[in-house]
């Protein structure tokens, strides 16, 4: 994007539109430096954190006022350092803190109709920074509905408040001939994954949330043995035990492959730990308790260090990273055309063709029987020729047969499935 190539046109991948748009900034300002995409995720965190404060304090949603919140909610964020990563689960996660804040204000004082239609357009802006996010508007409606005397006039201001940006979002592509893709790539494209949690074992995960759950259960404990709550803040608990249905139902419907989805699951702990820090009168135990768990957050974002009391070994970041391979043994600062899943062919190299996620490539690549298909691989190439071609698909023999201008421009090397440009 950053040398000028649209999403989804001129290059097939199913990242939505606002994270692509904030990656393209950073792109454009730091270039591929991973320092800057960690100090503007670590700067939405501390954000994320005062917005947290800002919603418990100003409504009312905790016996006590103060700093409390915030502080909670950094601490639950340092849980794994994949939440570290400008993900687009982070970046969405922002605007339906957001969101939730005109909720919890509706529900308190009947707000008027530019709150509900404001309510709608954050959580419809969250939605394209992280398709899944869709599902608050779902919690929207729901409190809405049991707890509220909303009117049917209130219920369709949220619904165009939320299909406002994605309207602003097909009127923009349609503009630059681009909208079929924009539908097939993010709108009916339903991010299912085959495999969940990919890196970690049952161990790892278990390593990692086990102190977070058993604060957050000694919350909602707390909480219940608790009997000064008014109406309005009981209502509040329970609006947050229905985030936490959808989230962990958004979770195993979609089959998150890394830890990232489970930020969203940040401002609940919160919620319950801050209540338990509030409430308990064992303040000495919640103290020691809370140190403990902070040392525990540290301990496993900095595992790998010789220090650290988890080896490697149990806590499998290892398994997350992007590691160099063969392929980058033998190629560098190439144009490389790779189909396959191993993205890791593009450190110190770039990307050349559309074809990137091959998810939702193989059709085209796939389809060379078909004549539209063959049309839209001649074009892909034309328009950014790869000094070298890695197939793991064999998809590349189909190509050259129906494609003769290609099969003499790129000759066969040594290596299976690797055409290099004559």
């Amino acid at each position: 994007m950053v040398t000028g190539a649209f999403i989804y046109k001129d290059i097939i991948d199913a990242v939505p539109p606002v994270s692509a748009l904030i990656y393209w900034l950073l792109g454009s300002l730091f270039g591929r430096s991973i320092l800057a995409f960690q100090l503007l995720a670590a700067f939405l965190i501390f954000f994320q954190a005062l917005l947290f404060r800002h919603l418990c304090n100003k409504n009312d949603l905790m016996s006590e006022k103060g700093d409390v919140p915030a502080f909670v909610y950094i601490i639950c964020s340092m849980l794994c350092y994949d939440f570290m990563s400008l993900s687009p689960c982070l970046i969405s996660l922002t605007f339906i803190l957001i969101a939730l804040n005109r909720i919890f204000k509706h529900i308190k004082s009947e707000n008027n109709e530019g709150e509900i239609f404001a309510t709608g357009f954050y959580i419809g802006v969250a939605y394209l920074c992280f398709a899944p996010a869709i599902i608050f508007a779902m919690m929207g409606y729901i409190a809405f509905v049991l707890y509220t005397r909303t009117s049917i006039r209130y219920y369709m201001l949220l619904f165009t408040g939320f299909i406002f940006p994605t309207l602003c979002a097909i009127t923009y592509f349609f503009y630059f001939d681009n909208l079929p893709q924009f539908f097939d790539y993010f709108i009916f494209n339903l991010p299912i994954r085959s495999a969940f949690l990919f890196g970690f074992d049952i161990g790892s995960v278990a390593i990692m949330t086990l102190p977070v759950i058993l604060l957050t259960l000694m919350g909602f404990f707390a909480m219940a043995k608790y009997n000064r709550f008014i109406n309005y803040q009981i209502i509040c608990q329970q609006l947050m035990l229905i985030w936490l249905v959808l989230v962990l139902g958004l979770i195993l419907f979609f089959f998150s492959k890394t830890l990232t989805s489970f930020m969203l699951l940040l401002p609940f702990a919160a919620y319950f730990i801050s209540h338990y820090i509030i409430l308990t009168n064992r303040k000495r135990f919640a103290n020691v308790l809370i140190f403990l768990f902070i040392i525990n957050s540290l301990q496993l974002i900095y595992c790998y260090l010789s220090g650290s009391i988890y080896p490697a070994s149990v806590i499998n970041f290892s398994q997350q990273e992007t590691k160099l391979s063969e392929w980058n043994m033998r190629y560098q600062n190439k144009k490389i055309a790779f189909f396959g899943d191993d993205m890791s062919v593009f450190i110190n190299n770039k990307q050349a063709t559309p074809y990137f996620d091959w998810q939702l490539s193989k059709s085209y690549l796939q389809g060379m029987d078909y004549y539209s298909k063959v049309v839209h691989v001649y074009n892909g190439f034309r328009q950014d020729m790869p000094d070298v071609i890695i197939d793991t698909k064999n998809v590349m023999p189909k190509v050259l047969e129906r494609i003769p201008e290609f099969e003499r421009t790129y000759k066969k090397t040594q290596y299976i499935g690797v055409y290099e440009k004559r």
